[in-house]
């Protein structure tokens, strides 16, 4: 049920907001760390192993906390990823 390739895009955001991290307005780094936290969480709001959509929950906050850091570039649309 894994969406690998959903996963993978999570990732490669997280990756460029630990590249960047520095470019991040100080008021957005509580919650892009929280962001990242939920991310790490095995029992968050969608099983992110043994639902379809595991990971759509994740990509909400993610969006979300770019957003609210002027980061609209690194938003993610899962919709992009149903084909898995």
């Amino acid at each position: 049920f894994v969406n690998y390739n959903l996963a993978k895009a999570i990732y490669t955001t997280l990756q460029t907001i630990s590249d960047q991290w520095e470019a991040f307005p100080n008021h957005s780094k509580p919650w892009i760390k929280g962001m990242m936290h939920y991310f790490t969480l095995s029992s968050d709001l969608e099983s992110d192993f043994t639902s379809p959509i595991g990971f759509d929950d994740d990509v909400e906050i993610m969006n979300a906390c770019l957003k609210l850091a002027g980061r609209k570039d690194l938003c993610i649309n899962p919709e992009d990823f149903d084909d898995v």
